[in-house]
């Protein structure tokens, strides 16, 4: 990712400092349940329940899983967020680990996202398809992934690039080596969104 992207991001995140967070995703909080058996299925120390929220921003969804137990790693390209996300989670006693990532660097991926390591990944509003496989690896045996972006459709509402948005049911191909379990294309405020919900078997 350019200087110029991050940049964009710091910006981004820094107005908005200082406010409450946003709710958490609907896609993300609907299988609420199937989250709280994971939690409770765990054997903590040896199997502490873990997530993961790839490009987290200000930590909606993080701060979301922390509260229900899960240990959860919070990756973003802007150290605005990340610090903003690292002070809330001190402040609020929450088990989020915060760390500012490129992950277009795919030469650090194999430790940023080591292999059968998380119960739970959720990927909201971001789209990089040389991470497919790292994700589908780093989830363990029965862990679920949750993820919702934006679809490039004519006459769609989006300031995103169109190089990173889902072609037309793309989401559902996405990822061979996992298990769709729920998979949706439809609307949000306008714009175009896939959803899916796979897990490792």
């Amino acid at each position: 990712m350019s200087l110029d992207d991050r940049r964009k991001w710091d910006a981004r995140h820094r107005a908005s400092l200082g406010r409450d967070l946003p709710e958490p995703p609907a896609w993300l909080t609907r299988f609420e349940g199937t989250w709280h058996r994971l939690v409770s299925s765990a054997e903590a120390p040896c199997t502490e329940p873990r997530a993961l929220d790839v490009a987290c921003g200000r930590g909606r969804g993080a701060v979301y899983l922390a509260g229900l137990g899960f240990a959860v790693d919070a990756l973003d390209v802007s150290p605005v967020a990340v610090d903003d996300l690292s002070r809330r989670a001190a402040e609020d006693g929450l088990k989020i680990r915060a760390r500012a990532v490129d992950l277009t660097d795919l030469s650090s991926l194999d430790e940023v996202l080591p292999p059968a390591t998380y119960d739970l990944i959720v990927v909201f509003r971001y789209l990089d398809r040389a991470l497919v496989p790292y994700l589908e690896r780093a989830l363990r045996s029965g862990g679920y992934l949750v993820f919702e972006t934006f679809v490039a459709v004519a006459g769609a509402v989006t300031d995103f690039n169109p190089a990173y948005m889902l072609r037309p049911g793309e989401l559902g191909e996405l990822f061979p080596h996992l298990e769709t379990e729920l998979f949706e294309d439809g609307g949000d405020d306008g714009r175009a969104v896939s959803r899916l919900l796979a897990r490792r078997r």
